[in-house]
Parts: C-alpha cells; sequence; structure tokens
C-alpha cells in the first residue's frame, strides 16, 4: 500500500510546468508489462516493505498534472497463496487502500482487462476522490489511479477515466 503514499506525496509536492495541450506520451517501462498515457514524464519510486515471509516489492509511477490532479500506475508481485481467489484479493486490494487512506468505498465493480480479472472503484477520502482499476495478471497486480480534489473532480472526469482507460497489458 506504499503507492498509495507515492501518490499523496506528489499532490502535496510543488508542481512542475504543465505540458503543453494534448502533449500526451505512451509511457512504458521496461520489464513492467504495461503501458499507459501520461500527459509527462511519471516519477519513479521503488519501495521494499518487509513481511513476514517475503520482502514486498512495489513500483510506482506517479504525475502530478496540478494541485488538484495526481496520476498513478502501480505494480507488485503478489504470493501464489494471494491469488488463488482472484475476487478476494481484488476486494481486498480495494477495502486496504480505503483503510488506508481513511476512505469509504463508493463504488466497485468487478470487470475484465485483456481477460484478466479487474475491479474498478472509487474511494471518498475526504477532500479528494481516489478512483481507479486494479487488474491481476497471473501474480501481478497492477492498480492504476487518480487522486482527485473534490472541488475539480466534476471537471476533470474525462481526463482521468482517459487515463485509466489508457493503461494496456503487455503480451
Amino acid at each position: 500500500m506504499l503507492h498509495l503514499f507515492f501518490a499523496l506525496s506528489i499532490l502535496s509536492a510543488s508542481s512542475g510546468e504543465p505540458p503543453p495541450p494534448g502533449k500526451q506520451t505512451r509511457f512504458e517501462p521496461p520489464e513492467s508489462g504495461f503501458s499507459v498515457i501520461f500527459p509527462g514524464e511519471p516519477k519513479q519510486k521503488s519501495a521494499s516493505q518487509p513481511t513476514p515471509w517475503v520482502n514486498h516489492e512495489i513500483h510506482s509511477y506517479t504525475y502530478k498534472v496540478s494541485p488538484q490532479l495526481a496520476l498513478l500506475v502501480t505494480y507488485e508481485e503478489l504470493s501464489a497463496a494471494a491469488v488463488k481467489d482472484t475476487s478476494k484479493t481484488l476486494q481486498q486490494s480495494v477495502r486496504g487502500a480505503a483503510l488506508l487512506q481513511k476512505g469509504v468505498v463508493t463504488k466497485e465493480s468487478d470487470t475484465k482487462q485483456n481477460d484478466n480479472p479487474a475491479k474498478d472503484y472509487e474511494i471518498d477520502c475526504g477532500t479528494l476522490i481516489y478512483k481507479g482499476r486494479y487488474v491481476l495478471v497471473g501474480k501481478r497486480l497492477y492498480n492504476t489511479a487518480a487522486f482527485v480534489s473534490k472541488k475539480s473532480g466534476a471537471t476533470r472526469q474525462e481526463e482521468v477515466k482517459g487515463f485509466i482507460d489508457s493503461f494496456q497489458i503487455l503480451k
């Protein structure tokens, strides 16, 4: 769940120059197994989260569009035991994100992406809405999401949806 910390730290950081209008670039980090369209170069962070069973590695890519919007993609490898029940794994991921953010899940729905189990979600985090999609590909869990302020949320819906929908699993 360190990926949520990465995104929140981006929202609180100062924003760089916004990209020129329409400047979208497909981002495909090596060995990540995904591509996504960011409106500029995202910041990458990796962190280890020790557990009793394994040293858990989380990779995060974030881009602060404005003080009201941050975009995020994370991925992590899960244990074989964690992915036995894919529905439960996805549900626990959403619940864990809500718990970490002290938020409330307001929407969630099961879906598929490239025949892989996925879950769309929305979490009310007080002044922010955390909206995204978890996708489970084998033992790898991806999260494509946006943190958007409630004040600008209605005007940014298309942008958030476009970002989440731009996520592609690479074969």
